[in-house]
């Protein structure tokens, strides 16, 4: 819910909070249980079932694990078919990689503190391509709103930007969008 809101909360009506990609469409996707658990199989095919129904851009703010291929392939196979795929980079503040953010098609991201630098949570790893927003984000939540911090945050916001650059540019593929906006983005070195 608090991910939905933080990318498609409806704004321009004086209530609550807007989303970054406010006319975007969310296709919510059932793939953990109610206490939080799933496994990789069923995120998987949930990822899969997202590609092949149209979703442009595919968020997770999930992790946990290790490698495993059939997940691998599964985001292999929703980039090919013009899927753009995020995952939050993890909140450890080690330098493990967290999948599935470790995936080599996946567009893995880390939260930015208020100062506009990698706050406390950071996972320091190679694997990130992008951080965003990700400390005191205010979003949705199902009565009301709240505030978090963390990858799970800055994910759905980078997603929200790729969102909106596919809303002005319907035609460009994964790699035009990708293209665009890691090749804008400011450098931070760690």
């Amino acid at each position: 819910t608090s991910c939905a809101g933080i990318a498609a909360a409806k704004g321009n009506n004086a209530e609550g909070i807007a989303g970054v990609c406010w006319d975007c469409l969310i296709m919510p996707i059932k793939i953990m249980t109610f206490d939080g658990y799933g496994e990789d199989i069923q995120i998987a095919d949930g990822l899969q079932w997202s590609a092949d129904n149209g979703a442009n851009v595919i968020s997770m703010s999930l992790g946990g694990g290790g490698y495993v291929s059939y997940f691998d392939n599964a985001i292999d196979y929703a980039t090919s078919i013009g899927s753009v795929v995020f995952a939050a980079s993890g909140n450890d503040n080690g330098g493990s990689i967290s999948y599935p953010s470790g995936y080599e098609n996946v567009i893995a991201v880390a939260p930015l503190g208020s100062n506009n630098q990698w706050n406390h949570l950071v996972t320091y790893h190679e694997t990130i391509a992008l951080s965003s927003p990700g400390e005191n984000i205010r979003s949705t939540t199902c009565n009301g709103y709240a505030s978090w911090d963390g990858s799970s945050m800055a994910s759905p916001i980078a997603a929200s930007v790729f969102g909106l650059l596919k809303s002005l540019h319907p035609s460009w593929n994964n790699i035009m969008l990708e293209t665009m906006v890691l090749g804008t983005a400011d450098p931070i070195i760690y």
